[in-house]
């Protein structure tokens, strides 16, 4: 799928606006995330103030006890986009309010 030149253009201005960065509270550096298998299908990653679970729907032979990774693939895809909508305005010093970003971002279905 050919991608948009708009959004060409702000990606190639967000990746830019990356390399620039000097400030430490603004680095991009590692991730690291550690799942134990809990169960059949259930996996657990813990964090120091949380532990989200994920497993699948008791019809693929899971039990139920929290959203599929799909679902947490398909949420952090939405993170970092709403991230990155929140941030890179204040890089570049425009000041946008949330209901500005709301609009920019709009309720979006990934599948």
């Amino acid at each position: 799928m050919p991608v948009s030149s708009a959004f060409k253009l702000y990606a190639e201005q967000w990746l830019k606006g990356l390399k620039e960065i000097r400030d430490s509270n603004h680095a991009i550096g590692p991730v690291r995330a550690d799942a134990d298998l809990t169960d059949d299908q259930a996996s657990e990653v813990n964090y120091p103030a949380y532990t989200p679970v994920s497993d699948e729907p008791t019809a693929v032979g899971g039990s139920d006890k929290g959203p599929n990774p799909l679902d947490y693939f398909m949420a952090a895809i939405g993170f970092c986009e709403n991230a990155t909508v929140a941030r890179y305005p204040e890089r570049v010093r425009i000041r946008l309010a949330p209901d500005e970003c709301k609009r920019i971002l709009g309720p979006r279905r990934f599948l």
